[in-house]
């Protein structure tokens, strides 16, 4: 299976992004940020899921303004938490808030949500936030991702090793 995508850290990365940090990588007119790290907790439509994250999370910043963030657990799906960017409110040292009103849940094998596999993209209206700190310090940082849909609560909190963003 490809890497899975993971969406949407980008925008909120770069307000925290000093001058001399490298810029984000282009992928034709959005802007894709790479984390490595690791899940330390993750629940989708309100079940813990036993299997670890990939070791990577994504922040897209799109060209209309919304942002995500993305996880995955290889070969079964991906968890994207979006939101739009204008709305982010910073916590002072501790980070940033971005509120998420979008969920999107892509399965790859049956039984996930109880349905489908083989892409199978799920996009559910959410109230929720994801919380942050500065990727480019140079420092471990905590993504902590949550969101309430019709379907469950979604919840991920990702551990960065502190590299910065590729």
């Amino acid at each position: 299976m490809p890497k899975a995508r993971a969406t949407a850290l980008l925008l909120l990365l770069l307000a925290a992004t000093s001058a001399s940090a490298a810029p984000p990588q282009k992928t034709g007119t959005k802007q894709v940020a790479a984390l490595t790290g690791q899940c330390t907790h993750l629940a989708v439509a309100g079940h813990l899921i036993d299997d670890p994250c990939n070791g990577q999370a994504l922040g897209t910043t799109y060209p209309n303004g919304r942002v995500g963030f993305t996880f995955s657990v290889e070969q079964s799906f991906t968890l994207e938490f979006a939101g739009n960017g204008a709305r982010k409110q910073p916590l002072g040292n501790l980070g940033n808030v971005q509120p998420v009103d979008t969920v999107i849940f892509r399965q790859f094998q049956k039984g996930a949500l109880g349905k489908g596999g083989s892409g199978r993209l799920q996009q559910l209206k959410a109230t929720g936030k994801c919380v942050y700190g500065d990727a480019f310090s140079g420092d471990p940082i905590t993504i902590v991702c949550e969101g309430a849909t019709a379907k469950g609560r979604f919840e991920v909190t990702f551990e960065t090793d502190g590299g910065s963003p590729g």
